[in-house]
């Protein structure tokens, strides 16, 4: 079966063939490397093979066939093909919802006292949901008719929700709830709001501005969303992204400083002792020796 009108689809302007498809095939050989920084959250589908992912606090974790991983907006990530790969990439264009009468947000007293290690998995790593049948089925029928050509923004907006009605159809709240864990708020809008858009600020104040709000709003706010002041926030997602660059860049450890914005090499030791809980230096060293039980975790 072939696809119709070919040359009508290319040239509509729904056609979604940028460097930054809604929804993307990609095969990985053995020995390649993913790098990027997504500006909206990701959703990986591994169909084949096997790959070490970081991204954020995470390092050199482990992804297997027939995982999904979600990677949250303005992460940088890198993924490592150890063995040839082909995974689908869905972007987030839009603010996730499960389906019309069930808000993500509706999942966070599923978080009340579940066990992170009650599956085996260790706590370093983000959790990782399994394809089972259903996404099967729906990954197998996406490839199918992307490979006959299609390549439409409306196809694809389609599928993603989708996407997430299957989500909340065939996976346990539970599951769920820690899959999208660094998505969940009591205020989605806002969430929505400041994750796609604090890296524009330097401070807590810059943003506070932008928004057309006082700083006291601005905080209060941020406290009913996160659960924590506005400053500790920024301040958690700065150490992520610097734990990140001393992990995976070559990057000399004085540029790092700059880039970040540190005045002297020494502020910028003291930042990560307090943050990260080791040197700049003891981290890249923890990371070319591979994991270990002292490298950073995630404490969100």
């Amino acid at each position: 079966m072939e696809m119709l009108y070919k040359n009508e689809h290319e040239n509509c302007p729904n056609h979604d063939n940028g460097s930054s498809p809604t929804i993307e095939i990609k095969e990985l050989a053995e020995g390649e490397v993913l790098i990027g920084q997504p500006n909206v959250g990701r959703i990986i589908f591994l169909l084949e093979g096997h790959v070490n992912y970081s991204f954020g606090s995470f390092n050199d974790c482990v992804m297997s066939r027939k995982q999904m991983l979600f990677l949250p907006p303005d992460y940088h990530f890198k993924f490592k093909v150890s063995k040839d790969t082909c995974i689908v990439m869905i972007r987030l264009l839009d603010k996730i919802q499960l389906c019309e009468s069930y808000m993500l947000e509706s999942l966070l007293h599923q978080t009340i006292g579940v066990n992170r290690n009650q599956s085996g998995r260790s706590r370093k790593e983000p959790a990782l949901l399994k394809m089972n049948e259903a996404m099967d089925i729906y990954i197998d029928g996406l490839m199918f008719f992307m490979r006959k050509g299609i390549c439409c923004k409306y196809y694809f907006k389609t599928k993603v929700k989708e996407l997430f009605y299957l989500f909340r159809a065939f996976y346990p709240k539970e599951d769920l709830a820690m899959f999208f864990k660094k998505a969940l708020s009591l205020d989605a809008g806002f969430t929505y709001l400041v994750i796609n858009n604090y890296y524009k600020y330097r401070t807590f104040s810059e943003m506070a501005k932008a928004m057309n709000m006082s700083p006291s709003g601005l905080e209060k706010r941020f406290k009913k969303a996160f659960g924590v002041s506005g400053y500790k926030w920024m301040n958690e997602h700065r150490a992520k992204k610097i734990y990140y660059a001393i992990c995976n860049e070559d990057t000399p450890l004085k540029s790092l400083s700059v880039r970040f914005g540190f005045a002297t090499k020494s502020s910028f030791n003291d930042f990560c002792k307090k943050n990260l809980g080791f040197t700049p230096g003891q981290i890249r060293k923890n990371a070319l020796q591979g994991p270990n039980d002292e490298q950073v975790g995630d404490n969100e």
